[in-house]
């Protein structure tokens, strides 16, 4: 299921993530060529490049990615609203790609020490991932709650 009327907002998404890697390079060009925090910046630069595409994919309407409903039958899958979860998880991933780049970017930049970069980097995605699988249990997205 595609949901036709979200295609302008995921490009809007894909073109708002295009500071991600103009940012990451801008960064470099800066950056002494042997500062570790480029190799931080480049795993957050990594992880950004695996979390939008699925943010948008989900954000579409393409709810089979997400773990556990690839497996449901088409009775149980019924039983959930779609269009909400597909737009709450799609725009989750992709807050949390923007979210880890630029905290870790604006950590490099304020303290300039690769090992508190990658904690805040770890941090933010810990704290997303756990804040999403909070608010996505329990009975919030089924049809009759």
């Amino acid at each position: 299921m595609i949901i036709e009327s979200r295609r302008k907002g995921a490009l809007t998404m894909g073109a708002m993530w295009s500071a991600v890697p103009v940012s990451f390079c801008a960064y470099i060009l800066m950056a002494n060529p042997s500062d570790p925090g480029i190799v931080v910046l480049g795993m957050a630069l990594f992880t950004s490049l695996i979390f939008l595409p699925i943010g948008v994919f989900v954000y579409l309407g393409r709810v089979g990615i997400l773990a556990g409903f690839n497996t449901m039958s088409p009775s149980e899958i019924k039983e959930y609203n779609m269009e909400k979860i597909s737009l709450f998880m799609g725009i989750s991933f992709t807050l949390t790609a923007f979210i880890s780049f630029f905290a870790t970017l604006v950590a490099l930049l304020l303290v300039a020490d690769a090992g508190t970069a990658a904690g805040v980097f770890l941090l933010v995605i810990m704290v997303m991932v756990f804040s999403i699988s909070i608010y996505a249990s329990g009975k919030r997205f089924k049809v009759n709650y």
